[in-house]
């Protein structure tokens, strides 16, 4: 092999070894965007599934509403039914002229 030949081979190592440098450096530079992106779609799914639990605890907080203003009237009613008994004793009793305590 001749001077030229190993200049030749020399200048090749240095080509393949400087796209190997750069083919790395580009390399870790996506493993790097990748890194960040994967933070940015698990917070984002984090927020997603919170709005699903808030969403959720929402519904829960509305059936829990409606449950409470059933009872309340029913509470009202039972309370209107008994006013009504309490006023038809108060009537029988003035009537009789008897109070009963």
């Amino acid at each position: 092999m001749g001077r030229s030949d190993v200049e030749e081979l020399e200048n090749r190592i240095r080509e393949l070894e400087a796209t190997v440098t750069g083919l790395t450096d580009e390399l870790l530079e996506c493993k790097q965007r990748i890194d960040e992106l994967e933070d940015v779609v698990d917070a984002e799914s984090d927020v997603m599934e919170g709005s699903l639990a808030a969403s959720s605890d929402q519904s829960s907080a509305e059936s829990s509403s409606t449950e409470s203003t059933s009872l309340l009237e029913e509470v009202d009613t039972y309370t209107a039914e008994g006013d009504e008994s309490e006023s038809e004793t108060k009537t029988e009793e003035e009537s009789d002229g008897i109070i009963v305590a």
